[in-house]
């Protein structure tokens, strides 16, 4: 199939197109997906089927034309199938015995409902250490929500063979992430807590099915994100220059900004929410954003 070339092919050839809600820096993941609706159905396409996402042109003005993702075919390999909890959203894979499941019912690929969510709130940040601060904040909290409700046997599974990850090796990974943050930005003494130079991936080997484990794991996690924001409130300038040894960039040792540390940590959540994803989804079915 050829893919349109202009928005207006796919609308049966119209030449004039409707005014779509643009693009705002400073949404939140739920703001984000109701504008992505919203201007679906401006367009007379189906917001249920991910294929019709719109793909946002976020350097235009807001007048400016869109374009839109042409359908994709349908997808044969799940099929929808009533919840055990009211309004549930669940579809069944037909080539494995997980059956995919959400808790959503107002957005089906969302993890939970808006008024559920502690990823919404009414902060709206608007210069760029704000809008940095506030999607780590978004990562880590989608990544702890990713964990919610599962055993230490669950949580130590390595449910995506050959991979040698799971979620409880991605605590403990990210863990050492936060600590890594101030020992380069404040130069303090925080020597790593699980990988060493025999066990350079001591974080994932050893995540053992073992409640103490996982108990202790989210402990180090939260307390090494509150150093972290400790840090981080006291600095409001992001070209503050790394106090500790950096190895970022291809000369370890040099000088590395805070602004550049904040995009490389929330690089790194969002990469290992991704795996989380996956991790979970093998686990017990469940899915969304």
């Amino acid at each position: 199939m050829t893919r349109p070339s202009r928005p207006a092919e796919l609308l049966g050839g119209a030449q004039q197109l409707p005014v779509l809600v643009p693009h705002d820096r400073t949404d939140g993941f739920l703001a984000t997906r109701r504008r992505h609706d919203r201007n679906a159905d401006l367009l007379g396409l189906d917001t249920a089927d991910v294929g019709h996402r719109l793909l946002v042109m976020d350097v235009l003005p807001p007048r400016a034309r869109y374009s839109v993702a042409p359908p994709l075919p349908p997808v044969h390999h799940a099929r929808m199938v009533s919840g055990e909890h009211p309004g549930e959203a669940v579809m069944a894979d037909e080539a494995s015995d997980t059956t995919r499941w959400t808790r959503a019912t107002v957005y089906p690929d969302m993890w939970v409902d808006p008024d559920d969510d502690p990823r919404e709130t009414d902060a709206q940040p608007v210069d760029e250490r704000g809008i940095l601060l506030d999607y780590l904040r978004n990562y880590r909290l989608t990544f702890e929500m990713k964990c919610a409700g599962l055993n230490a046997e669950q949580m130590a599974r390595r449910s995506v063979p050959p991979s040698t990850m799971s979620l409880l090796g991605l605590v403990r990974h990210l863990t050492e992430d936060e600590r890594h943050l101030r020992r380069v930005m404040a130069g303090e003494d925080a020597p790593k807590l699980y990988r060493t130079e025999e066990d350079r991936d001591g974080d994932f080997n050893g995540a053992v099915a073992d409640q103490a484990v996982v108990d202790e794991a989210w402990r180090a996690w939260r307390a090494e994100i509150e150093h972290t924001d400790r840090f981080l409130a006291g600095v409001t300038d992001l070209a503050t220059r790394n106090a500790g040894f950096s190895d970022y960039g291809p000369e370890p040792g040099g000088q590395v900004q805070l602004r550049d540390i904040l995009v490389a940590q929330i690089a790194e959540y969002a990469r290992h929410c991704g795996h989380a994803d996956l991790l979970r989804e093998r686990i017990d079915g469940r899915v969304g954003q």
